[in-house]
C-alpha cells in the first residue's frame, strides 16, 4: 500500500517536473505531501483485501490528480500570453540562441577538411558539435 501511494505521488510529480514557476511546483509538492501524510495516517491494515485497498486509494488518486491539475493551471497562468511583449522577447532570445548555434556549427563545418577526414578529426568534430548543441539547449531553456 505504501509503495503504491509513493509510486502514484512520484508519477504525478513527474508530470509537473517541468515546472517553470517555482511557486507552482512548491504548492504542488506541499499539497502532495499533505495528501500522502493524511492517507498514511488512515491507511487500511497491511494484508487487507484488494477491494478495500482500491476503495481507499480512489479518493487519494482523485485528490492527487486535482493537485496536479491545479499545478498545471498555475503554470499556464504564469506563462505570458502569445503576442505579449514578454512572449515576443522570449521568442527573440530563442531565435538568438538558434542563430548563434547555427553560426558556430557553420564555422565548424568550414574547418572540417573536405577530403576524407580521419577518425580523430571526425571525433573532434562530433564533440564540438555536441558541445554547441548542448549550449544551444541551455540557452533556449534560459530564454523561456
Amino acid at each position: 500500500m505504501k509503495y503504491a501511494l509513493a509510486l502514484l505521488c512520484t508519477l504525478l510529480l513527474a508530470t509537473t517536473a517541468q515546472a517553470d514557476n517555482p511557486r507552482c511546483r512548491a504548492e504542488f509538492e506541499a499539497e502532495s505531501a499533505r495528501i500522502q501524510r493524511e492517507a498514511m495516517a488512515r491507511a487500511p491494515a497491511p494484508g487487507s483485501d484488494t477491494r478495500t485497498q482500491q476503495q481507499f486509494m480512489a479518493p487519494i488518486h482523485a485528490a492527487l490528480e486535482a493537485a496536479a491539475a491545479k499545478a498545471r493551471a498555475c503554470e499556464e497562468a504564469s506563462r505570458p500570453g502569445p503576442g505579449s511583449p514578454a512572449a515576443q522577447a522570449a521568442a527573440a532570445r530563442e531565435q538568438q540562441c538558434t542563430d548563434t548555434a547555427n553560426r558556430e556549427i557553420d564555422q565548424l563545418r568550414q574547418r572540417l577538411p573536405t577530403d576524407k577526414p580521419g577518425f580523430e578529426q571526425q571525433r573532434a568534430y562530433r564533440e564540438a558539435e555536441t558541445r554547441i548543441l548542448d549550449a544551444r539547449m541551455d540557452c533556449l531553456r534560459r530564454a523561456r
